[in-house]
């Protein structure tokens, strides 16, 4: 929208009023095992803070309205969820692999720590948020620890145990 000239100070318009209030109003969705779940309107995707393996993170899926669509993102983190300490370790390790000479190359002038590891990596690595899409697809972002000069570390992959890639972003 865009203001482009009060005609009258006091107007008022039922009808657009009804829309503001429904504009504001907090959507939600409930999933039986993680409970409630709020939506950002903005960027159309529920939310809720949650914990995983210990961390606190924020758990994303995208808005549908196709409720089968969000049913099985939501599929795909209660498979996830269910062996939290496998899959942590996992995706972990594996961006650890594919990351860690990309973490060396940034270390180059630093004092302090002559190579970092992938254990190091790993330990560096805090968890933001989790994702979770339809047809058994995740991205997990963790903090990078400086390794990347605060940039995020993501890791896409499926729970068929299948990583398409992990990356440095922001």
């Amino acid at each position: 929208m865009m203001l482009v000239n009060i005609l009258e100070a006091e107007y008022e318009d039922k009808e657009l009023e009804t829309i503001v209030k429904k504009s504001v109003k907090p959507v939600y969705y409930y999933d039986e095992i993680f409970g409630k779940f709020t939506l950002e309107k903005g960027i159309k995707v529920f939310e809720r803070n949650i914990a995983w393996e210990n961390e606190q993170c924020e758990l994303y899926f995208d808005w549908h309205e196709d409720e089968s669509m969000m049913k099985s993102a939501l599929k795909t983190a209660h498979t996830l969820f269910e062996e939290q300490d496998k899959w942590s370790r996992k995706i972990r390790m594996y961006a650890a692999a594919e990351l860690v000479d990309l973490a060396n190359d940034w270390l180059q002038g630093e004092d302090e720590i002559e190579e970092i590891t992938e254990e190091m990596s790993m330990d560096f690595m805090s968890l933001d948020t989790i994702s979770v899409y339809p047809e058994v697809d995740f991205d997990f972002y963790y903090y990078d620890g400086d390794m990347f000069a605060g940039h995020s570390i993501v890791v896409e992959g499926n729970i068929n145990g299948t990583f398409t890639r992990a990356q440095i972003a922001g």
